[in-house]
């Protein structure tokens, strides 16, 4: 299962989101990805977490948490029509929104 990562501050590095994670199960990759919106450094990740009560035990518990002084959203990664995520999407809205 795919798991969206928002609001994450700007400094945050792959192995602060692996170590986290993988408090929760098995993690088979992590895309950190950093976008420049209307001049700001938005950055979120996808996790891949394998088994899927892990991965939504993991959303339930670090859900609107605190991360580096930011409340961080997670959520079931979207998919688009085919079936692969939406990397075009931040926080539920399409990047071309903002």
């Amino acid at each position: 299962m795919n798991i969206y990562i928002g609001l994450l501050p700007a400094d945050t590095e792959k192995i602060e989101i692996q170590e986290i994670m993988e408090r929760y199960g098995k993690v088979i990759s992590i895309a950190l990805v950093k976008k420049i919106i209307e001049g700001e450094l938005v950055k979120f990740a996808i996790v891949d977490m394998p088994i899927q009560a892990e991965a939504e035990f993991a959303i339930n518990k670090l859900n609107h948490t605190m991360f580096k002084g930011k409340n961080i959203q997670l959520n079931k990664a979207r998919t688009n029509e085919n079936g692969r995520r939406d990397e075009d999407r931040i926080g539920g809205r399409r990047a071309t929104d903002f």
